[in-house]
């Protein structure tokens, strides 16, 4: 009778280990280039890949535009409460075109599933589009 109990134990204990590695999940995604005809997975808001499949922001001075990667990512289990850890890396160019006014920046954010869209139609630009210029960004 114990050793029946130890082999059921035994096994239970292995299909709980072998089953853990079924709850994680990898995501992982490279975008070396930009087009809204082949990717569904980048919104575009007042900003848009070029012929040259780069991303283009607005041409008004005045407005902010986005590319967002619109797919939920679970970063936060809530049963266990854990973070998820990720990494990203990405390079960039901010090209005046030999302007002598510029003002053009790149913020890296997460947003809630949901949130609004955008959230700067303010004319200041100073907040890179994620909040209103007269909110605080602290």
């Amino acid at each position: 009778m114990a050793l029946l109990l130890l082999h059921l134990f035994t096994i239970t204990t292995w299909l709980s280990i072998l089953r853990i590695p079924l709850l994680a999940s990898a995501l992982s995604f490279n975008y070396s280039s930009f087009s809204p005809l082949s990717d569904d997975n980048i919104t575009y808001q007042r900003a848009y890949p070029d012929s040259n499949r780069m991303i283009q922001l607005p041409p008004n001075p005045e407005t902010a535009g986005r590319a967002t990667y619109n797919k939920p990512m679970h970063l936060w289990d809530k049963t266990t409460r854990n973070l998820a850890d990720f990494t990203t890396h990405f390079s960039f160019v901010i090209d005046s075109q030999k302007r002598t006014i510029c003002a053009d920046g790149l913020a890296f954010f997460l947003a809630p599933q949901g949130a609004p869209a955008t959230a700067n139609d303010d004319k200041g630009g100073g907040s890179l589009g994620l909040t209103k210029d007269i909110e605080p960004l602290n």
